[in-house]
């Protein structure tokens, strides 16, 4: 019942914000509500692109290489590939997972070498 009442209370105080906020933004010339849209659009679009900005060591789809493993190569890059993956029944997946995208472009690979023979 405490963490309810609690709950209550702080959805009461985050309505009465709120209703200050409104009653604060009412008050603003159109110039200012402007401005104020416009800095949110910029921080929106600064937030995204920093947030969803790509990693320097991750490749992007058309980095990915394609088919790129040697025939005399192949039956090591498999072995390597394989040997990333926990054994069978443990119910882990990738035990170094700083390697994932490695795997996935030599799993790529390896599927594309088989179909293109």
């Amino acid at each position: 019942m405490a963490l309810a009442a609690a709950f209550s209370d702080a959805q009461k105080s985050l309505v009465g914000a709120s209703e200050q906020v409104v009653q604060a933004f009412d008050k603003l010339t159109s110039e200012q509500k402007l401005a104020l849209g416009a800095l949110g659009g910029l921080t929106t679009a600064y937030l995204a692109t920093t947030l969803l900005a790509r990693s320097a060591d991750k490749p992007t789809a058309f980095e990915l290489t394609g088919g790129s493993i040697a025939s005399e190569n192949v039956d090591k890059e498999f072995k390597e590939y394989s040997a990333s993956y926990a054994s069978v029944g443990t119910g882990q997946g990738v035990t170094d997972r700083s390697k994932t995208v490695q795997l996935v472009d030599v799993f790529y690979s390896l599927v594309t070498d088989i179909y293109e023979v």
